[in-house]
């Protein structure tokens, strides 16, 4: 290798493919969702993957935007979280 243009060049282990040949493409859509929970944040959360996972397929991640909790009596009887979810669309 000579000079810096050599050092940051294609690998030639990789060969190139054209995105034709490939034909891959995904499109992913988001959602924003609230969940609730009387135990705790993870719970809330998993409850609303959960949930949206009886109507949505693929979803491969969330985000959660907002927490908070409800308190009565000086006691926390319930956590909120507002998350967006991102699922890959058939």
């Amino acid at each position: 290798m000579s000079g810096l243009t050599d050092a940051i060049g294609p690998d030639p282990k990789f060969r190139h493919v054209n995105c034709r040949e490939r034909k891959i493409m995904s499109v992913a859509k988001t959602i924003e969702i609230t969940s609730t929970s009387k135990k705790s944040f993870d719970d809330a959360i998993k409850q609303g993957i959960t949930k949206a996972g009886e109507s949505l397929s693929n979803i491969t991640g969330a985000w959660v935007m907002d927490q908070s909790v409800a308190v009565s009596r000086d006691k926390i009887t319930e956590y909120e979280v507002r998350m967006r979810l991102t699922f890959v669309l058939k």
